[in-house]
């Protein structure tokens, strides 16, 4: 309808979550998330393998047929192998997904933390505090995309992904050739005032985008080329603020100690999912287990040609199909952080997230009254510098909105 006005992507998750429903039953999809074009090549060469030991079984009158008992005990190795390979990759995968949502919670956390204490008790902030605070949190924003970039080894790619309308059709995968397309986010409307010089060019291999420059300090980004990651840089800018905040903005010990907990958390979290990058299965284990499937998957049609003939072409090529398409899931799986439509959708995530720190970064600038009745990080009678006076105002006011709803 003319009038039905179009649904803005203003909602929460609003790149994460599906934006349309399946058009075809999974049962029925063969190239978007499936496996298929990865096990094509093993599927077709075991099914000629197939076709040729019926053809030559056909014309040596079964001298090309085998024992019927071998095949169940091959059977027993490769599922157990495939089990123990299937089930390593998605604990890898689960994992990686843990630790990306304990980032996305500590990040979530700062920013609420540094926004509402960033206001010294009695007195108000000066310009200096409040670009001071505002960085912080513009690192912060730094931080997610410096860790996805990181475990992706794109050293030189841009903060955001920017979707065209085209994307929006369907918004299940990461896939880099057709559905994100990488864009240089302008962090220009976000960022202080009072920006850091440039630094000098870093080589080729390992410069940064543009979008990173106003946020790093020219220390941090020499340091990139010398061995240190951005991602722990960037929790040396985290320390450091919180540590300003104690000095300058009277943030009472026991709240720093939480905020420099979180920053803890954040890189213990990020140095999990670099284990899990950078550790993959053992090389032994990856070579016998497809050296096993193949040997398996050519003894099929020899046990099965002197009972099925003809038919032994088709059962075996569907006995590979299945075999092979647990093993190709597994090997997506080991490795969660890409953008293959099966590994998790960090681009989707942490683009959700920059979309709430940075709300909540406009309305602080804005001197909300959410942010500015809350402001002074002194730790008096409230843990974030509020009064009990205002704790109790405002457990009246909710309690009077209880009973409201219950008239």
């Amino acid at each position: 309808m003319a009038g039905t006005p179009k649904r803005q992507s203003t909602y929460p998750l609003s790149y994460s979550s599906r934006h349309k429903p399946r058009r075809w039953p999974l049962v029925l999809r063969f190239v978007k998330g499936a496996i298929h074009a990865d096990i094509l090549l093993p599927v077709v060469l075991h099914s000629a393998w197939a076709a040729l030991i019926v053809y030559l079984n056909n014309l040596t009158d079964g001298d090309f047929a085998l024992p019927n008992g071998i095949i169940p005990s091959l059977s027993i190795v490769v599922g157990l192998m495939l089990v123990f390979r299937n089930q390593t990759s998605y604990d890898r995968f689960w994992t990686g997904r843990q630790q990306l949502t304990s980032i996305v919670t500590g990040v979530r956390n700062l920013t609420r933390s540094f926004l509402l204490s960033s206001s010294p008790p009695n007195r108000t902030a000066t310009a200096a505090e409040r670009t001071e605070t505002d960085h912080a949190v513009c690192t912060l924003i730094a931080m997610l995309y410096a860790v996805k970039n990181h475990l992706r080894a794109d050293w030189g790619s841009s903060f955001s992904i920017i979707r065209s309308e085209d994307d929006e059709a369907d918004t299940s995968s990461t896939d880099a050739h057709s559905l994100l397309r990488a864009t240089h986010h302008s962090f220009s409307t976000f960022l202080p005032n009072a920006l850091s010089p440039p630094a000098p060019p870093l080589s080729p291999s390992l410069a940064l985008p543009p979008s990173y420059t106003p946020i790093l300090t020219p220390h941090f980004t020499h340091l990139l080329h010398r061995g240190l990651s951005l991602p722990l840089s960037l929790t040396l800018t985290l320390e450091r603020h919180i540590n300003y905040m104690q000095r300058r903005l009277g943030l009472a010990p026991p709240l720093a100690s939480a905020l420099s907990t979180q920053v803890a958390n954040l890189t213990a979290s990020f140095s999990a999912m670099e284990t899990i990058r950078l550790t993959p299965l053992p090389v032994a284990h990856l070579i016998h287990t497809k050296q096993v499937l193949a040997l398996y998957c050519a003894v099929i049609p020899l046990g099965l040609v002197a009972d099925m003939a003809y038919w032994a072409i088709p059962v075996a090529m569907i006995v590979c199909f299945t075999l092979y398409g647990i093993e190709g899931i597994g090997r997506q799986l080991e490795d969660p952080f890409g953008r293959d439509r099966n590994d998790i959708r960090m681009d989707d995530i942490v683009e959700d997230v920059r979309v709430e720190v940075e709300v909540m970064l406009e309305e602080w600038r804005k001197g909300e009254d959410w942010f500015a009745d809350l402001g002074g990080g002194s730790g008096g009678d409230s843990a974030m510098g509020g009064s009990v006076g205002d704790v109790e105002r405002w457990r009246q006011s909710q309690e009077n909105t209880r009973q409201s709803s219950l008239l």
